[in-house]
């Protein structure tokens, strides 16, 4: 649509800050603008956790999905189809 290809002439710029390493990133104001809303959503709601135990809840919520999702395609999709009203 129109949309998605005028946000991806808008994202074209910004290619490069994937290419840079941590500390370029940082000391760059061009690319370190995407990291603003991340650090501040950390601030507000975990500000008193690292980023470890932060990444180890998130690699369990990821465990978590994965074994509903296989649960939902091997048990539940063959027992239901693809009926979204469940008779």
């Amino acid at each position: 649509s129109i949309y998605s290809s005028l946000g991806t002439l808008v994202q074209i710029p910004f290619v490069t800050c994937a290419f840079k390493s941590k500390a370029d990133i940082l000391n760059d104001g061009f690319c370190s603008v995407w990291l603003g809303p991340p650090w501040l959503y950390k601030q507000i709601f975990h500000p008193n956790f690292g980023p470890n135990f932060l990444g180890f809840v998130g690699f369990l919520g990821l465990v978590v999905y994965v074994i509903y999702l296989s649960y939902f395609l091997m048990v539940r999709l063959q027992r239901q189809g693809r009926s979204a009203t469940g008779n």
